[in-house]
């Protein structure tokens, strides 16, 4: 049994300089480019280094193109899918999955947004609020989940895991006949789900 407090043998005999990596990140409003080295001291205690190699402003939310804007609402719905699905980190998925609408409520009504984006967006939008509303049947707030599969269906009446989800938050609230109605409409899109 290893001595507590005593590293395992095979980490003793790493190299005193072991991991170098270049890391670039956006964190509040900021692009932060730096260098991370993991280094073991003479008594082998683990210590890392950080090397800021830049730090410089991004841009402001309304200083970005749409095509930005898209990007960046793609960016905060992948990590909320990671962070729910993956990492079951609820309330950061949550946070991600807002960040996402934000970006795409500012890109504004449809006649702005350029035709060869607007599809993708108009989707982006439903799924965004569909997940929303997953958060929201996770913790039970049930009306949160229906206002957000009805945000969600807005953008696309077709979404059926929104349908799936308003149905099972109307019964909860013991709302049978509008959760029969919305499984009609889901049965209507997909007959043999």
């Amino acid at each position: 049994m290893q001595d507590e407090g005593k590293w395992p043998t095979e980490v003793e005999t790493k190299p005193k300089w072991d991991d170098i990596s270049d890391k670039k990140v956006y964190w509040k409003g900021y692009f932060i480019d730096y260098e991370l080295v993991f280094i073991l001291d003479d008594s082998n205690t683990p210590v890392y280094q950080i090397t800021l190699k830049s730090f410089q402003k991004g841009l402001q939310i309304w200083e970005m193109s749409q095509e930005q804007r898209l990007e960046k609402a793609r960016y905060y719905k992948t990590c909320g899918n990671d962070l729910l699905t993956k990492h079951k980190k609820l309330d950061a998925a949550f946070l991600s999955y807002s960040k996402a609408i934000k970006y795409l409520i500012t890109m504004g009504l449809d006649k702005h947004i350029p035709a060869d984006i607007q599809p993708e967006c108009v989707q982006l939008r439903s799924q965004v609020y569909s997940n929303l509303a997953a958060c929201h049947l996770q913790t039970e707030h049930y009306d949160a989940v229906i206002s957000n599969c009805k945000d969600a269906l807005k953008f696309n009446p077709r979404n059926i895991k929104a349908l799936y989800r308003k149905a099972k938050a109307e019964v909860a609230l013991k709302q049978y006949a509008e959760a029969a109605d919305t499984l009609d409409a889901a049965a209507d899109i997909e007959p043999d789900n």
